[in-house]
C-alpha cells in the first residue's frame, strides 16, 4: 500500500522522529547509536496498523548491530512492533518481532 511522502518542514515528522530516536534504537558495537530519518508513513485501518519507513545511515559498512524497539510500550500493554531491516550493500532482509519484555535483538551480517 502506498504511503505518504514526508516533507522536511513537517512538524509532526519532527516530533515523531524525536520520539522514534528514544524508542527505536539501532546501535553498532563500539560506536554510538545511529540517527533515524523518517522517509514515509501510512496506515492499514482494517488491521489497525500504522507503519513508518525509516532509514539509518552509517559511516562504514555494518558487521553487526543491536535493535531495541519500545515504540508505544508505555501506552499499550499488548503493543507489538515488527521491524523489517534491509542491510546494504548485501541487500539481505530480516524481520524482527518486539513485545513488552522482549524488546531487543542483535544480528551479525555475513561478510
Amino acid at each position: 500500500q502506498p504511503g505518504r511522502a514526508l516533507s522536511a518542514d513537517d512538524a509532526a515528522v519532527e516530533a515523531f522522529t524525536e520520539y522514534l530516536t528514544s524508542t527505536l534504537q539501532l546501535s553498532i558495537p563500539g560506536s554510538s547509536r545511529l540517527a533515524p530519518t523518517v522517509l514515509g508513513y501510512g496506515e492499514e485501518p482494517a488491521d489497525d496498523i500504522w507503519w513508518y519507513e525509516v532509514q539509518y545511515r552509517a559511516e562504514a559498512p555494518i558487521a553487526s548491530l543491536t535493535i531495541s524497539s519500545r515504540l508505544f510500550f508505555e501506552l499499550f500493554d499488548d503493543q507489538r512492533n515488527i521491524v523489517r531491516l534491509r542491510h546494504f550493500p548485501s541487500e539481505a532482509s530480516h524481520i524482527f518481532y518486539f513485545v513488552v519484555g522482549d524488546d531487543a535483538h542483535s544480528i551479525t551480517f555475513p561478510g
